[in-house]
């Protein structure tokens, strides 16, 4: 999901405005990473979600790829040939009938009237077992959600998104530390998966008005307040698995 795995963040490839470096990475091998990869998913197209070199260097070009529709020329430019862009509501399903992908409203990332980018609903289902409940887990890069959207989803099982919120200028851009609490009560987790998006390194002007509050380390005390049994699980560090038994 978003995958930036080499290189630097930059905007429009201008480097002069803004480099993002991450602060801690081990070299992949990327042939790797295509082979145990099902399905990457794009939730947004600004390139801090469909990042360009690292979609240019996954060698594997005929991985499915399910998208936001903003993201879809990122995904084609790079060369990728499976590539399926989902509208709000609209479902996929890959790895052979063994996930379903359905896309939500998620972000707004721009001016009121824009159309919200997206989250994702994955569904892992149990072919041997067709009636019993899939394992839900939901995804959004901001902790911003369409309204209405939590409550007609339902319980998952695993969330994934920020707990810190982040301000570009004064514009709220990622609101983990304000809705983190609310999404949990909304959608009852067992785990969560805090995106740890934040943990790089910035230059640049825009870098200096970027303004970041929250911190994942409270989360657990917080949830714990409002009455939640939600158990965070905070991952290893950048491209280290992580295992967590729902």
């Amino acid at each position: 999901m978003d995958p930036w795995l080499v290189g630097d963040l930059t905007f429009l490839d201008a480097s002069w405005l803004y480099v993002g470096r991450k602060k801690a990475f081990k070299p992949m091998d990327l042939g790797a990473v295509c082979q145990r990869t099902d399905v990457i998913i794009l939730s947004q197209a600004l390139p801090d979600h469909a990042h360009g070199p690292t979609l240019a260097a996954l060698p594997d070009k005929g991985l499915p790829v399910l998208c936001s529709p903003s993201a879809e020329g990122a995904a084609r430019k790079a060369g990728f040939t499976n590539v399926t862009p989902l509208a709000h509501g609209a479902s996929a399903t890959v790895a052979g009938g063994r996930l379903r992908v359905t896309a939500t409203a998620g972000a707004l990332v721009g001016p009121p009237w824009a159309t919200r980018e997206n989250g994702f609903v994955i569904e892992q289902l149990d072919a041997a077992s067709p009636s019993s409940p899939p394992l839900r887990l939901y995804y959004e890069p901001h902790c911003d959600a369409g309204p209405g959207v939590l409550e007609a989803l339902g319980t998952v099982d695993v969330v994934i998104t920020p707990a810190v919120s982040q301000a570009i200028g004064g514009f709220p851009l990622v609101m983990g530390n304000e809705n983190v609490v609310g999404l949990c009560a909304a959608l009852k987790p067992s785990i969560f998966l805090p995106l740890e998006n934040a943990e790089i390194e910035q230059q640049g002007p825009l870098a200096a008005v970027i303004k970041e509050t929250g911190a994942s380390g409270g989360l657990q005390a917080r949830l714990k307040a409002a009455g939640l049994g939600t158990r965070v699980v905070v991952p290893a560090g950048a491209g280290e698995a992580v295992v967590v038994k729902v």
